[in-house]
């Protein structure tokens, strides 16, 4: 039990370092929530970090789906194989899930390519705030009506129909992490 402490201390402590080596690379040294940050980075890292635990894990590699002339790349964020062989393939988020998103059509693009690939994958949605692993599981009538829907958007794309629809969930890049458009002027209370 002692030795497992030691591990368990010794593993905080390198964590620790390299989330603070992280934040400094980033800029984030000496800012106002840096302490309640790193303690967000911390948690989420030790859940993912379970999430691994008893899998052999793999390198992501594209899958592809095809519609046509058209194709979708998908990149998993994390590939794990389970002590029964089964591959289990995951989008890794550090925010909060929500509960359309498991259905929605980004997650069936998901589910067709890891399954066209490896007919029995699992597929799983991580929420690291929420430390959840949500497997997706949708009926084969509801990957139908998905997959439609995939490709009357890329019909759409390639005729010039794709209006932007600005979302909090889902503008990639955002470096807003809090807020989406200027800061508005004064201190910005946290709230708990």
């Amino acid at each position: 039990m002692v030795a497992r402490r030691v591990e368990l201390s010794t593993y905080s402590e390198i964590l620790g370092q390299k989330v603070g080596e992280e934040f400094a690379r980033q800029g984030l040294v000496e800012h106002g929530y840096e302490a309640d940050y790193k303690a967000l980075a911390i948690a989420m890292l030790r859940y993912f970090v379970t999430t691994r635990e008893k899998h052999r894990v793999e390198a992501p590699a594209a899958l592809s789906l095809k519609f046509g002339e058209e194709q979708i790349i998908v990149l998993p964020d994390d590939v794990v194989v389970r002590s029964d062989g089964s591959r289990v393939f995951r989008r890794i988020r550090t925010g909060h899930s929500r509960s359309t998103e498991v259905e929605d059509v980004g997650a069936a693009a998901f589910v067709l390519a890891a399954r066209q690939a490896f007919p029995d994958a699992v597929i799983e949605l991580v929420h690291l705030s929420d430390e959840t692993a949500t497997p997706v599981s949708l009926t084969p009538k509801k990957l139908e009506n998905r997959r439609e829907k995939l490709a009357e958007f890329l019909a759409d794309i390639r005729r010039g129909r794709f209006p932007a629809y600005p979302s909090a969930y889902a503008c990639p890049g955002c470096p807003a992490f809090f807020i989406c458009g200027p800061t508005p002027v004064g201190a910005l209370p946290k709230k708990f």
